[in-house]
């Protein structure tokens, strides 16, 4: 089996693309716990 750079360029894609939705989803997250956070607080 010969190393195809078309596939191995559509995994990084992907790669990339998941990277981007786990860090907005981080933030997301993040944004949501810190709002219930303060309210809770005060």
């Amino acid at each position: 089996m010969r190393f195809d750079t078309s596939s191995a360029a559509k995994i990084i894609k992907r790669l990339r693309f998941l990277t981007v939705i786990m860090i907005v989803w981080f933030r997301l997250i993040n944004a949501v716990f810190k709002a219930v956070w303060g309210s809770g607080e005060e």
